[in-house]
């Protein structure tokens, strides 16, 4: 199959460390698309911008203050496809 023409199914949304300093530190989440070779374009979001924000395309965590925060990974090829941590 040729990279980017499955249709992805499931998402593994991942980072390094679940605890990042609130001193405006960064940190690069990462994601896996299911079945491997499928389209791996996702779209970033955090469900709580007064703690932390992401880079929508690159998936990069700004911490803002103490707090607790899920980073999630949308599929756009498939908006029902998701993965969060």
């Amino acid at each position: 199959n040729i990279s980017g023409q499955l249709e992805p199914n499931a998402i593994y949304a991942y980072a390094n460390t679940s605890i990042i300093n609130t001193n405006k530190s960064t940190l690069q989440a990462f994601a896996t698309i299911y079945p491997l070779g499928s389209d791996n374009t996702v779209n970033w979001s955090s469900n709580n911008t007064s703690v932390a924000t992401v880079g929508s395309t690159n998936g990069v965590i700004q911490s803002l203050r103490d707090g607790v925060v899920t980073i999630t990974a949308t599929s756009v090829k498939n908006s029902t496809v998701t993965g969060s941590f």
